[in-house]
């Protein structure tokens, strides 16, 4: 299921709490003619820069276009999310808490559907 223009909450399937009256960020998603998404936090357009995810508050870099792909295999409303190239995604590291999400190949298994390890699934939902 692809995902139309507009307002969403996106949070790791990794199980992360967030501390009281801490509300998970809205994200905005636009889908471009080509398939692929832009994603904003804040206002601000999101890039792989360095192996990680950076919200771009300058000129450089240029946004990234991101490819979102519904995974349900692993439940509703679960996706995964990867480069333009399709050559590496979004991924929770495991060592720490409160990180930044890194921009790394995707470990999946060579089944049908593919198998994804839970730190590269991501619940996004409509934001209400």
């Amino acid at each position: 299921m692809s995902l139309v223009t507009g307002n969403y909450i996106i949070t790791s399937k990794k199980v992360v709490s967030l501390p009281a009256g801490v509300q998970p960020p809205v994200w905005a998603v636009q889908l471009l003619d080509n398939g692929k998404y832009i994603l904003k936090i804040g206002g601000a357009a999101t890039a792989e820069f360095e192996n990680n995810v950076f919200a771009i508050l300058l000129d450089v870099p240029i946004p990234t276009e991101w490819v979102i792909t519904a995974v349900p295999q692993h439940g509703p409303n679960v996706y995964i999310i990867e480069n333009g190239d399709r050559s590496a995604g979004w991924v929770i590291p495991e060592e720490e808490a409160y990180t930044q999400v890194a921009v790394k190949p995707l470990t999946a298994t060579k089944s049908f559907p593919p198998q994804y390890l839970p730190n590269e699934q991501y619940y996004i939902v409509p934001a209400e």
